[in-house]
């Protein structure tokens, strides 16, 4: 069977759809341009490739440091590199509910400047590297804004992107290009941002070369539509688990009276000594944003939550580690290598490791 792929930026390394921006698709036949070759990219667990890529035909891959793609006349390009993933508040009540979860609030730069100088500045000038131009890359930030709205949402976002090439140089005759897309999603509880860049070096009399290579490379790369419909897939399946899973917790919460305490519990979570905790949620446990982690280590209880959901719960302290199952049953152990899903006498249930905030 023939690989189709869909062609669109290496800004989307880490996306999944069934969908891609370009209206062109290849039947994994075409031809690159002259004087370039397909390097493909392996996805290892479903032993499929995700991505080809357009190289000049005399270029090798190898891991090298931060470098993947190497050439002649000391020319060497990355692969891609994603920053962490910023959460951040856009008013009060979020705000509180952003730090009940053990989240730091670090909203997206003013500007780009903003963003150069906080995380670019610092490596900069420690190898000698002086910024000489900036420029917006709108064709990279349209093409991305296309795609990313065909992606699967598993709950309602905004997106705006921005995307920019910067362009340096060094005081050993070198020269380097940097791709550069910067990501907010605005969400209903909590917004996010991250940016993603890739870069290539060269000297500086071939600088004009080497820009046009990595353009190329961002312009004609292409996705396995396989692979994209895998990914997705996965995706929503795994969205609907955590939506199942919350709904039987939330069902199980509303069937106890707000009264009624942890209840007993059977016989066989006492026998296992690695919990030190356990009982059920109930409606008294649930979270809200107007209680703080000073409060309940005073009352020698901890909160604990669930990022994917943003749930978040009152327990008692004492342990370092809290699972919850569907049924709103929570354990509480020290042991960080204790799972649940994997004890034979606690397996035939789904549980959730829940994050202890500090």
């Amino acid at each position: 069977m023939k690989t189709l792929y869909r062609t669109f930026i290496p800004i989307l390394l880490l996306c999944a759809c069934n969908h891609s921006i370009g209206t062109s698709q290849s039947n994994g036949s075409a031809q690159a341009k002259s004087g370039y070759k397909y390097h493909e990219l392996m996805d290892q667990n479903l032993g499929i490739p995700k991505i080809r890529l357009q190289i000049p035909e005399d270029w090798q891959v190898y891991n090298e440091g931060d470098y993947y793609y190497h050439g002649p006349n000391g020319m060497k390009m990355s692969s891609m590199f994603s920053s962490s993933l910023f959460t951040y508040a856009e008013n009060d009540y979020s705000y509180q509910s952003l730090i009940m979860t053990g989240q730091q609030h670090t909203p997206p730069p003013a500007d780009l400047n903003d963003l150069i100088q906080k995380y670019y500045m610092s490596e900069a000038n420690r190898t000698g590297r002086v910024l000489i131009n900036s420029y917006a890359l709108p064709k990279v930030q349209k093409k991305y804004m296309e795609y990313a709205n065909l992606i699967l949402k598993t709950q309602p976002i905004q997106l705006s992107t921005q995307s920019y090439a910067l362009e340096w140089r060094d005081n050993q005759g070198k020269s380097y290009m940097t791709i550069l897309l910067i990501k907010i999603n605005r969400g209903q509880n909590f917004s996010s941002w991250s940016f993603m860049n890739q870069f290539i070096e060269s000297p500086s009399s071939k600088f004009n070369e080497a820009k046009k290579i990595l353009m190329h490379l961002v312009e004609t790369e292409e996705h396995n539509t396989q692979w994209l419909h895998l990914k997705n897939r996965e995706m929503a399946q795994q969205s609907k688990a955590i939506h199942q899973a919350w709904q039987s917790r939330m069902a199980s919460i509303k069937l106890r009276s707000s009264n009624s305490g942890y209840s007993s519990t059977s016989k066989i979570y006492d026998e296992i000594s690695d919990i030190s905790h356990q009982g059920y949620l109930n409606r008294s446990n649930i979270n809200d944003a107007g209680r703080t982690s000073t409060v309940n280590m005073i009352h020698e209880q901890n909160i604990i939550s669930n990022p994917a959901t943003n749930e978040s719960y009152v327990v008692p302290a004492g342990s370092n580690n809290y699972w919850v199952n569907n049924n709103a049953k929570f354990i509480g152990v020290d042991d960080p290598n204790f799972d649940p899903r994997v004890d034979s006498r606690l397996n035939h249930m789904e549980w959730t490791q829940f994050q202890v905030q500090q």
